[in-house]
């Protein structure tokens, strides 16, 4: 998901095309939930430049715990 200023967000359903409840129903269903709900799609990231200054090790670490985050019922709920 991309954000841009006013609130707005452009979101894409990969692998779904123009159709996404027909080919991803549960990506779909994940999408309008936190669209209606309005809650996040995914964890904060920080910001480019400190995420550049990272060493390696940092971001591999901090990449795995946001994973871990991101699969969470807080992100992805069952259909």
């Amino acid at each position: 998901m991309v954000e841009y200023e006013h609130g707005l967000a452009f979101a894409t359903v990969h692998g779904s095309g123009h159709m996404a409840p027909t080919f991803r129903p549960r990506a779909a269903l994940q999408l309008l939930r936190h669209v209606l709900e309005d809650t996040p799609f995914a964890p904060p990231v920080p910001a480019d430049a400190a995420l550049a200054a990272m060493a390696d090790a940092e971001f591999d670490h901090f990449l795995d715990q946001w994973v871990v985050t991101a699969e969470s019922s807080q992100y992805v709920r069952g259909a």
